[in-house]
């Protein structure tokens, strides 16, 4: 996974950044799941003073998404001065995924689906 962003700059502090982005499960943390190796690039220490964050998850563990919650990455912004609580962020992620080659299903079409914007019904 991969995030980056274009966050709103305080140029009269010295972690001059308004806000801070990073890449989180459904409870908000990097615990992803488990038996699963995070990698992150940079060190998570630099990853709060930059704009870019390479995420790696490695395991020998296999993982099925099958209900109807499937696969959660969510973006989580902090905002490092009060002035930019409210701020709108631009940012983009990035997601890979390897499958084991015994996997029978048309992984594209099922992410295809399942990330397919809804048409709305009104009355």
């Amino acid at each position: 996974m991969t995030l980056a962003w274009l966050p709103p700059i305080h140029p009269t502090s010295i972690a001059y950044r308004g806000v801070m982005l990073d890449v989180v499960d459904q409870d908000g943390k990097r615990k992803f799941w488990r038996g699963v190796k995070t990698i992150m690039q940079p060190h998570p220490d630099d990853i709060r003073r930059g704009t870019v964050a390479h995420f790696i998850l490695e395991g020998s563990n296999s993982t099925a998404f099958m209900d109807s919650s499937g696969l959660f990455i969510g973006v989580q912004a902090r905002a490092n001065h009060r002035n930019f609580q409210q701020a709108a962020v631009p940012y983009a992620l990035a997601v890979t995924l390897e499958v084991g080659a015994t996997v029978r299903e048309d992984i594209y079409a099922s992410v295809r689906e399942a990330i397919r914007p809804r048409p709305r019904v009104r009355a």
